[in-house]
This record gives C-alpha cells, structure tokens and sequence, in this order.
C-alpha cells in the first residue's frame, strides 16, 4: 500500500470531528424532542427519519473516517457520498438561515451583530469542509492511495 498523504489523513481527522459533532447534534436533538409535549402531528409519518439522521450521519462518518486512514476504495466511494449529503443537508440549514444576507449582519440599530455572524459562520463551516474535502478526494494524489485507476478507452480499429 501507498504511503497515505497528509491530505487523507487531515480530512479523516475533519472526518472524524464532523462525526462527533454530529452525535453531539442528536443528543441536542434527542433532548429538544422532549421538551414541550407530545410531537405535534405534522412529524407522525416521517418523525423518525428526521430525528434520527444526525445518528446515522454520525456513525456513517465514522466508519468512513476509519476506512479512509486504511485506504480501503469502499471508504472513497462512501466519502463522496458523505458529503454531498453533507452539503445537501446544511445547504439547506444555511438557506433556512438566511444565507442571503451576506456575512454583514446589523442589529436594530445599524451596529455590527457578532451573534448573526456565529450562526452564519455556524451554518457555513460545514459546507466549506464538505466542498473542500470533495474537491480534494477527486485529485490525483487521494485516488491513487486509494487504488483508483482511470480507465482510459483506447479505440482501435
């Protein structure tokens, strides 16, 4: 096997992180769905396909953080998905934030508000590390620690 690039092993660290924040996610997750009351009845048919996706996004990211610092293709393969999941996901959360208003955020009175800024950075974090981490894993370097030929069609006559 190749030596592993520092790249691989900086993004399965990302990975791993993400991962963890993630399950720290469904445990805030687990607790707001206990506060106030029965769910309301808009969540019965896919309630617990929507509370349940960090946990699954959690331990998916974990698992491939461990694939990816062995090398394994199925650990390549699984990382893209990752995170165009990922960027589907929190695209979505920054949009629902209001992604539109730039990173200038005014309170009331036309002063600078740190507090929108944190959520902005909250909500954008995620997709830089997902379209950075996607953009690095289709270069030359990762494929072949991974063992990903091109295939290249010859044509002949």
């Amino acid at each position: 096997m190749a030596k592993r690039p520092i790249g691989v092993t900086v993004v399965a660290a990302l990975t791993m992180m993400s991962a963890i924040v993630l399950g720290f996610f469904q445990l805030i997750v687990f607790v707001l769905s206990a506060v106030g009351g029965p769910p309301s009845s808009g969540l019965t048919g896919y309630g617990p396909l929507i509370l349940l996706t960090p946990l699954f996004l959690a331990l998916y990211g974990f698992f491939i953080s461990i694939g990816q610092l062995e090398g394994s293709k199925w650990a390549y393969y699984a990382s893209i998905v990752f995170w165009i999941v990922l960027l589907a996901c929190f695209g979505l959360l920054a949009y629902v934030i209001d992604f539109l208003n730039g990173i200038i955020w005014l309170d009331g009175r036309g002063y600078f508000s740190f507090h929108g800024f944190r959520i902005f950075l909250a909500s954008i974090a995620p997709l830089v590390y997902s379209a950075g981490s996607l953009i690095y894993f289709l270069t030359k370097t990762p494929r072949a620690y991974f063992q990903l030929s091109k295939r290249t069609h010859a044509t002949s006559r």
